[in-house]
């Protein structure tokens, strides 16, 4: 068994073989993890203690970001713990990608803004062929779903007690209504609560070995909701855990506008004009071009899709949305951080 604390230790240690990733991450992971010990699940912790962190997407934007030591404080400085650090995280992981796509396109004299007291500012200013533009960075958060709350869970059990679950699979199968179910939502707190109780104990049962060496174990069941949980464990060596939970709705179904499209098409609207209004707000004189950058936080829900389809119909979204507001304001533009190129 690995405590806490050795597990902490095992952080920085591996941390410290990158100085600017370190620079980025130490104090404010070193505060988050005074809070409670939620730090365990969050997924930087996860990629650190692998091994597989250098390889990690903001590597490269923070090397750019490095030399540029203003920009590199404020946007270290907006890892706050107190703001729900392991959600905030990821914005800024959305921030550092897209200072390291203006760099990429070409963009010159890229600041980061640092907000005053009571006034909202975009994330960047920028120039390009002496226009002076700003941009208003948007992450699209993934909805939490039942696969991640269980992989999760089972990996910070993979990592407080190796010697049991390096030789064990966890295969989760949880039931078709669960594709309905967001557990950020403040209406999901109780159920989300069930299930964690539900995994406390479960595991409990597998570490002190009152849990059959393999095969199926006591299921969750919510059965007046259709809500239910079926897991089986299996002997073997680096098995690891798996959720088998496959979404019905594909790109060619009858459903797909209504249940994914639709959907989706409102919040990158509301997403889109709320960004828009603080760039004109800011700019008032209409001095510079104002894009703004949608990073899109793919999550669960959608991987069985087909991912080619519903991509296109993403990228077709965010065109119209574009030329929506392009058509109010000739200085302003929508793009998607993922893919679209700037300016």
């Amino acid at each position: 068994m690995k405590t806490l604390e050795k597990l902490k230790k095992e952080v920085f240690e591996k941390l410290s073989q990158h100085k600017k990733i370190e620079a980025f991450f130490k104090d404010s992971l070193e505060e988050r993890m005074k809070i409670d010990d939620g730090w365990i699940e969050n997924a930087l912790i996860h990629n650190i203690l692998e091994g597989i962190w250098q390889d990690h997407p903001l590597v490269e934007p923070i090397d750019l970001i490095y030399d540029g030591k203003e920009n590199f404080e404020i946007l270290r400085n907006k890892l706050t713990p107190k703001d729900d650090y392991d959600r905030k995280m990821h914005d800024v992981f959305a921030e550092l990608k897209g200072y390291s796509r203006l760099k990429e396109s070409g963009f010159e004299g890229i600041k980061a803004l640092q907000e005053d007291s009571g006034r909202k500012k975009p994330e960047f200013s920028a120039q390009l062929n002496d226009q002076p533009y700003l941009f208003e960075v948007k992450n699209m958060r993934a909805p939490i779903e039942v696969c991640d709350l269980l992989l999760v869970k089972a990996k910070v059990r993979g990592l407080r007690f190796p010697e049991i679950y390096e030789t064990l699979s966890i295969s989760f199968k949880p039931s078709q209504n669960w594709l309905e179910v967001e557990l950020n939502r403040s209406d999901s707190k109780t159920l989300k609560k069930e299930v964690k109780g539900w995994l406390e104990q479960t595991f409990t049962k597998i570490e002190c070995a009152e849990a059959p060496a393999s095969g199926r174990i006591e299921p969750f069941n919510l059965a007046s909701q259709g809500l239910t949980i079926e897991c089986n464990l299996k002997k073997g060596k680096n098995l690891g855990a798996c959720c088998g939970l496959k979404r019905g709705v594909m790109v060619s179904d009858p459903d797909y506008k209504r249940g994914i499209l639709l959907p989706f098409n409102k919040k990158v609207q509301t997403v889109t004009e709320h960004a828009l209004e603080q760039l004109l707000e800011y700019d008032q004189d209409n001095v510079h071009k104002k894009y703004v950058l949608l990073n899109w936080q793919k999550s669960l829900k959608y991987e069985s899709l087909v991912w080619d389809g519903f991509e296109e119909d993403v990228f077709a979204i965010v065109e119209n949305i574009d030329l929506e507001f392009k058509s109010r304001h000739e200085s302003l533009s929508v793009r998607l951080l993922n893919s679209d190129s700037l300016p």
